[in-house]
């Protein structure tokens, strides 16, 4: 019986060339992250008003807004609406910062920017921030949670 020279070493360099052409790789990207916003103070203004203010800097270039939460038992979280009650729409729209860390307002003046919540005199309602991504449905980390009592 006559032995092939060959045939053996081509056997490991078929199946080397084969393995090395399954093993895709991978082009590397970096996770999509974003800055959390910090909580800086909910308080009362003109009897009726919760005024809201919070520090961001999000220069991130898919960078969408903010969406600020509330609740009123620190456990179940509803979506602030923006002023144009769209709940289609994030509390507010915005663009990336590229100037540094920036204070931002919002003022929630009736019950409908809390729905399904309504204002009512002695509860104390919470909130937190988060900044968005439409662009890849991503949210940062939620923002530190202030609260204030309705009067």
């Amino acid at each position: 019986m006559k032995k092939s020279i060959f045939f053996f070493p081509v056997i490991p360099l078929l199946l080397t060339i084969l393995g090395l052409s399954a093993c895709g790789i991978e082009k590397f990207e970096p996770p999509i992250k974003l800055v959390a916003p910090a909580m800086e103070n909910a308080i009362i203004t003109n009897s009726t008003m919760i005024y809201l203010t919070f520090w961001g800097y999000n220069k991130e270039n898919y960078f969408s807004g903010y969406v600020i939460y509330v609740s009123t038992n620190n456990t179940d979280w509803y979506k602030v609406l923006n002023h144009s009650l769209n709940p289609d729409v994030i509390t507010m729209p915005l663009t990336p910062n590229t100037i540094g860390a920036t204070i931002y307002d919002y003022c929630i003046s009736n019950s409908s920017y809390i729905a399904p919540l309504s204002l009512v005199s002695g509860v104390t309602y919470y909130f937190h921030v988060k900044a968005y991504s439409s662009q890849y449905n991503v949210y940062s980390f939620p923002s530190n949670i202030t609260n204030v009592v309705y009067p």
